[in-house]
This record gives C-alpha cells, sequence and structure tokens, in this order.
C-alpha cells in the first residue's frame, strides 16, 4: 500500500498533465451580444488523469464561464508525474475561447 502523495503545482512536475481539448457549446446568449475573448482558467487533475476542479481567473461572461468550466470538468487528461510517479497537479492553465463566426 502506497502513501498518497499531496498534490504538485504543474510547474513543479517533471510532466505536466495533458488534457485534449473539449467541445465547447457557444450559449445563445453569448451568441446574441457578439461576445469575443478568452475564459481562462486553473485546473486541479488527479493522479488518475479526471479534471477534479475547475476555477475561472478571467471571466468573460456568466454563460460563457459557465459553459467553459462546464466543457472542462469531463475531461480526462494524461496524468502528471514527478519522477515516473502519477501525481495530482493543481493550478494547470487552459482556456476556452469565444468567436463572432459569421
Amino acid at each position: 500500500m502506497g502513501v498518497e502523495q499531496a498534490a504538485i503545482s504543474w510547474a513543479a512536475a517533471s510532466a505536466a498533465p495533458r488534457c485534449p481539448k473539449p467541445a465547447l457549446e457557444t450559449p445563445k446568449s453569448v451568441k446574441a451580444a457578439g461576445l469575443q475573448g478568452k475564459v481562462e482558467l486553473l485546473l486541479d487533475v488527479g493522479a488518475d488523469g479526471a479534471v477534479t476542479s475547475v476555477s475561472v481567473t478571467r471571466a468573460l461572461s456568466a454563460d460563457a464561464d459557465a459553459a467553459c468550466v462546464a466543457a472542462w470538468q469531463g475531461v480526462r487528461c494524461t496524468p502528471g508525474k514527478r519522477g515516473e510517479e502519477r501525481v495530482a497537479i493543481i493550478g494547470l492553465p487552459h482556456s476556452c475561447t469565444f468567436k463572432v463566426i459569421e
């Protein structure tokens, strides 16, 4: 039985988690308002690669922020590592970009 390690910052990992970009559904209110920009996030990723927490660090609008958080919550990443050991990672930066497409 191994000892559970505390989560570490992504910058302290020898290999940061690799996360596939999720499908992002643009809310109708964001489209109607013609909003463009980025929602910036910090993800926490478990040693198994599951995204365990998503926090917004730069908001665009309540609906855009919620859509971005929802998209990232179900993502499965390649786990972060310290040496050869899988570790939980905190504060991994990611974002969602909203663009007006005509």
